[in-house]
């Protein structure tokens, strides 16, 4: 947690204070749509498949939060409120807010709409037999879920344990004089020269990608030259493969697509995973 958290915490005098949503577990549609597509390397499409027909997930409780201002304390509250199907089908004759929401996801409506809205308790989730035949168990989805919020954080926690590393091994190079130790201190600086070159690298290749796709949306009434295009797709094979070492024969898998379409939106940009895939598969093909 960070440092907002632990100073509530404190005016809380409690060690193991959580608010509303870590106390119950709960992850937002959205969010755990987005978890399933990093843990399956499938598109939202198929996910959404997938889900909408099985009736045991259809029918799945979800919560909403809602505030609850107390101003003496000066600040606000967040309470839950649970709804299951049976009753919702009693009280109401419009649709269940799941099948509603996988609807939008399937047809690539957005799902805006739902970000914080809706939320569903990962216990319950997870004990679904639609979630038991992909193997989603909870140490997974704890590993998942961290990596979604991580991008940022891992960063800057990586580089603080990179500085403590630096110092350990420059303390213990002064407390000896074995060889071996300023081997591991020349292996860093080299590991941290590699780490800056594929940084590098990565923000040619976004770069290249962004003007791409900013071109294909501005003149998508015409196709583009097939010369043109095999010359791109070349150019995106040689940056992807051979400066990056990428695998670029799975034009849809996290290990090139994945970093690739990460890498745009650290930039603030946005690029479809399919958008992604084509030029990566049309590369592939014309690298053969």
């Amino acid at each position: 947690m960070g440092i907002i958290y632990d100073v509530m915490r404190k005016e809380h005098h409690d060690d193991n204070y959580k608010t509303p949503i870590e106390n119950h577990n709960l992850i937002p549609f959205s969010d755990f749509i987005e978890l399933l597509e990093l843990y399956t390397d499938d598109e939202l499409r198929v996910i959404s498949e997938y889900l909408i027909n099985e009736d045991e997930f259809l029918k799945l409780n979800f919560y909403y939060p809602y505030e609850n201002v107390i101003l003496d304390k000066k600040y606000i509250g967040y309470n839950l409120a649970p709804l299951n199907y049976d009753s919702h089908r009693d009280k109401d004759d419009i649709p269940y807010p799941t099948e509603n929401f996988l609807e939008d996801v399937l047809l690539e409506n957005g799902t805006d709409d739902y970000e914080n809205r809706y939320f569903w308790k990962t216990e319950d989730l997870l004990s679904l037999e639609c979630m038991v035949k992909l193997g989603l168990d909870t140490s997974t989805f704890k590993l998942c879920h961290k990596a979604m919020y991580g991008n940022a954080r891992m960063l800057i926690e990586y580089h603080k344990k990179n500085e403590v590393l630096s110092d350990k091994l420059k303390k213990l190079e002064n407390d000896t004089e074995s060889n071996e130790v300023i081997n591991l201190l020349d292996r860093l600086e080299i590991a941290n020269t590699t780490i800056a070159e594929q940084k590098n690298n990565i923000s040619n290749l976004v770069a290249n990608i962004k003007s791409l796709d900013e071109g294909a949306v501005k003149s998508n009434d015409r196709e583009m030259h097939p010369r043109t295009a095999n010359n791109v797709s070349k150019i995106i094979a040689a940056l992807t493969s051979e400066l990056l070492k990428m695998d670029i024969t799975k034009p849809y898998s996290n290990d090139s697509n994945g970093k690739i379409k990460a890498a745009i939106e650290r930039q603030g940009h946005t690029v479809s995973k399919d958008v992604i895939g084509y030029w990566l598969d049309l590369a592939h093909k014309n690298s053969i």
